[in-house]
């Protein structure tokens, strides 16, 4: 997550990038695994943007930086429609008016479990496949 515990005016783009970065680590990962013979895996990617509880959660034993809330349940939705919807990343509406222009094309209007009707996006253009 990006914005705390310092606002990041660009938070949208940079959840964007790193969703990228993702798919493309993934790809090496496939590259490697179908030279072995393996079967490749697929991964997807929910951004959102929003507010959240951000802070050290746990016990004095154990704790963890993170941040907690809507959005990122919400994020947690929309990897799931990512499945339902055959692309690998899906955006909110509240990422997509965040992030620069040109950025993400409308995908559906799909109802997301426990949230209803929500406007999804994806990014224009997906990173290169690797060839195997």
């Amino acid at each position: 997550f990006w914005g705390a515990p310092i606002a990041t005016p660009d938070h949208a783009d940079r959840g964007l990038d790193a969703a990228q970065a993702v798919l493309e680590a993934v790809r090496g990962f496939n590259a490697v695994r179908t030279a072995r013979g393996e079967r490749p895996v697929r991964v997807r990617v929910g951004v959102a943007s929003g507010e959240a509880l951000v802070g050290d959660l746990g016990s004095a034993r154990r704790s963890w930086y993170s941040a907690v809330g809507d959005c990122i349940n919400f994020a947690a939705r929309l990897q799931e429609c990512a499945r339902d919807l055959d692309v690998d990343v899906v955006c909110s509406s509240g990422t997509a008016a965040r992030c620069r222009p040109g950025r993400l094309r409308p995908l559906a209007e799909v109802e997301v479990r426990g949230l209803g009707g929500q406007a999804l996006f994806t990014p224009v253009q997906a990173a290169p496949e690797l060839s195997n």
